[in-house]
């Protein structure tokens, strides 16, 4: 277990395997330690209650739900949805210089979507709920990066970003 406060690691701590494999609940203090395992300043200690379970042992594993009256697709977890889009990234950033030409139905020319660009633009034009998921965040990251694809205000990191839509009205 790693202990980080945003990107600063603030210590380790460590469980053995042998202490949670057979499925015994561990609830415990662990000592905060540094990366040679030595403890840290004041030898602060974190609690944890964990017990592990085998999900191969777990009769409905990887199976969905099965009833038939569920509206969504069988074997799966989630209810179908109306209206849903899902864009399909090759990388988060793609240069132009190696975008593949070629076209597309109707004379369209294939144009890929850019991952960084789609959030910049996304949480720019927000006006209800910026919504981010994930461990961590890094805040000091600038989503616009192509200097040939500029935006208004596009080299604000996204922590600038977020405190400034923050304080819109």
């Amino acid at each position: 277990m790693v202990i980080q406060f945003g990107e600063t690691l603030i210590g380790r701590a460590y469980l053995p395997i042998k202490d949670i494999i057979f499925g015994h609940e561990v609830d415990r203090l662990l000592d905060i330690v540094d990366k040679e395992n030595h403890p840290i300043y004041r030898s602060p200690k974190i609690r944890v209650n964990l017990k592990f379970f085998d999900v191969t042992k777990d009769n409905n594993w990887s199976q969905g739900i099965k009833t038939p009256s569920f509206g969504g697709v069988p074997y799966t977890f989630f209810m179908q949805r109306e209206g849903c889009k899902v864009t399909l990234y090759q990388d988060a950033h793609v240069p132009d210089l190696i975008t593949p030409q070629f076209n597309l139905f109707e004379g369209k020319i294939y144009e890929p979507h850019r991952c960084w660009e789609d959030i910049f633009d996304a949480v720019t034009n927000a006006r209800h709920l910026i919504y981010i998921t994930g461990w961590s965040k890094y805040t000091k990251i600038t989503l616009i990066r192509d200097p040939k694809r500029p935006r208004p205000q596009g080299n604000i990191t996204l922590g600038d970003l977020l405190k400034k839509k923050a304080d819109e009205v």
